[in-house]
């Protein structure tokens, strides 16, 4: 369920989100049920890790970096991480690069990382400006679970 992987995320960042005087929360879908795709957990939870570090970083005192959980149609899942920070600008896809960071001891690699999991899960990942200031991060997986390769196993 993607609701709980947001939610395990939350709680794993909450020491550092007080720190910086930010709060982090997960939200269940609007809908009520569950919102359950198919992925590496781990994975998963290095990708919105590194999704709600890069939030956090942005983030203003006092605001607030929300993971929302929402079923896409057809199935799978969208998870959206909320910042109020300072935005993007219109060149989004050049922070995917190799190298290409915003932070004063950032090496460039978290979103790209980031980026090439999603997508080995069937899935990908997007910033856009937020509505109202900050940026949006939109992690979308699909429903059906991983093929197993040889000596895998996925819970």
């Amino acid at each position: 369920p993607l609701e709980g992987l947001a939610q395990d995320v939350a709680a794993l960042t909450e020491g550092q989100a007080v720190s910086r005087g930010v709060r982090v929360v997960a939200t269940a879908p609007v809908e009520g049920g569950s919102v359950v795709v198919g992925c590496d957990r781990a994975k998963v939870t290095q990708v919105v890790l590194n999704l709600v570090q890069n939030a956090l970083d942005a983030a203003p005192d006092g605001s607030q970096v929300e993971l929302r959980a929402e079923p896409l149609p057809g199935g799978g899942g969208r998870l959206r991480v909320l910042d109020r920070g300072p935005g993007i600008d219109d060149d989004a896809e050049r922070l995917f690069a190799p190298g290409v960071t915003t932070k004063p001891r950032g090496n460039g690699l978290g979103l790209t990382i980031a980026r090439t999991l999603a997508r080995q899960h069937g899935g990908d990942l997007r910033l856009a400006r937020r509505e109202g200031g900050g940026t949006e991060a939109l992690l979308e997986l699909k429903a059906q679970p991983m093929p197993n390769r040889p000596g895998e196993v996925h819970p």
